[in-house]
C-alpha cells in the first residue's frame, strides 16, 4: 500500500500513478461545466471541484498529507449526532444539561507541515511599536469594566 511507503518513494508513486488519472478528472470537470445545466448538485460539485482545484492536488506535492480526512470525520461524529439529539431534549434546562454532558471537541492532530508565515495586516501594530501612551487593550478592558461595576448597584441578597 502507498500509505506503508517512506515519503520520498509516496511521493513518487503519486506522480507516477496518481496524477495522470487526478489531471484527467480535472479535464473531464472542465469539459462537463462547459455544458450549460440546470442548477443542481451536479453543477454544484462541478463547479466546487473547479474552485477547489489547487487544495485538491496539494496531496501531489505533499507526500505527508493523506487523500482522505477520516481520522477527522469520525472525530467529529459525536458531536453532530448530539447536536441533532439536542433538537429533541424538550426545554432550554435539558439542552444545555445535554450540552455540558457532551465530551469537547477533540482535536485530530495535524500533519506536520510547516508553517507558512502570514503577512501582517497594515491595520495591526505589534506591541513593539505601540505609541508609549497608548495603553494595552486589556488595560482599556479593565478600565472599562470597572466603571461599568461602579455604575450598577449590586442585587439584593
Amino acid at each position: 500500500p502507498l500509505w506503508k511507503l517512506p515519503p520520498s518513494q509516496r511521493q513518487l508513486q503519486r506522480q507516477q500513478k496518481l496524477l495522470p488519472m487526478v489531471n484527467a478528472f480535472f479535464d473531464w470537470v472542465r469539459q462537463e461545466s462547459k455544458q450549460q445545466r440546470p442548477r443542481g448538485l451536479v453543477s454544484k460539485a462541478l463547479g466546487y471541484a473547479l474552485r477547489q482545484e489547487a487544495p485538491l492536488r496539494r496531496f501531489l506535492d505533499d507526500p505527508r498529507l493523506k487523500l482522505d480526512n477520516n481520522g477527522a470525520e469520525r472525530a467529529i461524529r459525536p458531536i453532530t449526532t448530539g447536536r441533532k439529539n439536542w433538537l429533541f431534549c424538550g426545554s432550554d434546562d435539558h439542552a444545555q444539561a445535554a450540552r455540558l454532558q457532551a465530551p469537547e471537541l477533540p482535536r485530530v492532530p495535524a500533519p506536520r507541515v510547516p508553517s507558512v508565515p502570514r503577512r501582517q495586516s497594515p491595520t495591526s501594530r505589534a506591541p513593539e511599536h505601540r505609541q508609549p501612551h497608548a495603553p494595552h487593550p486589556t488595560e482599556l478592558a479593565q478600565v472599562r469594566a470597572a466603571k461599568l461595576g461602579s455604575c450598577i448597584e449590586p442585587l439584593a441578597q
